[in-house]
């Protein structure tokens, strides 16, 4: 049966997901026959990334070099453990179909089920981590609570950037930012953005892809 990868590629859903995957991976070595040299290829970057991402949540020291290397860091790692996953995880008759999941392989789906496209509207609010990077959290906009409503397998999030004082762009000039199965992005502006108004929204979206309808867009200073 062929399978399918799913990484999060946003900074606080890849954190969640190599921490969780990382330390599953740690518990059942053994149970899993895992390859230990192939594992000890990843150990390193793993540190270095996650020792530099707890700089970059830290204000105080979240400099743009730390982020610049957490970046470098998270790309190095993400690529290390692909092949890792391909290599011993994919095709690892040891480990179940469910705990596959925990590394984000999942089995096409060669017969998928018809999943009704979420009808509620997303609502944002934004709060700044650091320098030019800001916490999102989507919640629901009929219920105002952070569970995802009825069809939904997550939201997409979408930004734009204008210059201060002008309106939103048309929605379909934005740029997605990254799909989130929890109600939580991160987002960072380049410097050349500084002191421009950024515009975000965010949508539902059903496992297949379906997105329902846009919530309103939320604008505020990039600083």
């Amino acid at each position: 049966m062929s399978r399918k990868t799913i990484i999060p590629q946003t900074i606080s859903g890849f954190v969640e997901y190599i921490r969780n995957a990382y330390d599953v991976t740690m518990k059942n070595i053994n149970i899993y026959k895992i390859d230990a040299v192939e594992f000890a290829k990843i150990t390193p970057l793993y540190t270095a990334f996650i020792n530099l991402e707890a700089l970059c949540a830290n204000p105080a020291t979240a400099t743009k070099g730390n982020r610049d290397a957490r970046n470098a860091a998270w790309k190095a790692l993400e690529k290390q453990w692909r092949i890792f996953l391909n290599k011993t995880i994919r095709l690892n008759d040891n480990i179940s179909v469910a705990d596959r999941e925990i590394y984000g392989i999942f089995p096409h789906d060669s017969t998928p089920t018809a999943a009704g496209i979420p009808a509620e509207c997303c609502e944002i609010t934004v709060s700044r981590k650091g320098y030019c990077e800001y916490d999102v959290i989507v919640e629901n906009g009929t219920t105002g609570k952070k569970k995802r409503p009825d069809n939904a397998a997550g939201n997409n999030l979408y930004s734009a950037v204008v210059e201060l004082g002008q309106p939103a762009p048309p929605r379909e000039t934005f740029r997605f930012e990254g799909f989130s199965s929890t109600c939580h992005h991160e987002v960072r502006f380049g410097e050349k953005y500084l002191a421009k108004q950024a515009c975000l929204f965010a949508r539902y979206t059903n496992p297949h892809g379906k997105e329902g309808p846009e919530g309103p867009v939320m604008s505020f200073i990039i600083v």
